[in-house]
């Protein structure tokens, strides 16, 4: 869990295809549970996109990792919950 306020980071991974190049393109993070795009980051050279918001509401969030896909790999996402605890 994190608590309202703190910058949370958020890593999602498009592996890399035997004998196939490194994944490119981005991946947009949503915030599944309010609908509220967090951000968009590209992928680096080894098919991972770090995003860091303070943007994540009390609660459970089921944040969505969008990747918008490339030339060889096909768009696909994933989810994790976000425990948010409320400040003291």
């Amino acid at each position: 869990p994190s608590v309202f306020g703190d910058a949370v980071s958020f890593v999602a991974a498009v592996a890399q295809a035997p004998g196939a190049p490194v994944p490119t393109g981005a991946v947009t993070f949503v915030n599944a549970t309010t609908g509220e795009v967090l951000g968009t980051a590209a992928l680096d050279a080894a098919g991972r996109a770090v995003f860091t918001t303070t943007a994540i509401r009390p609660g459970t969030n089921v944040i969505r990792a969008d990747y918008s896909g490339d030339p060889v790999y096909r768009a696909s996402s994933a989810t994790a919950a976000q425990v948010v605890d409320r400040q003291n």
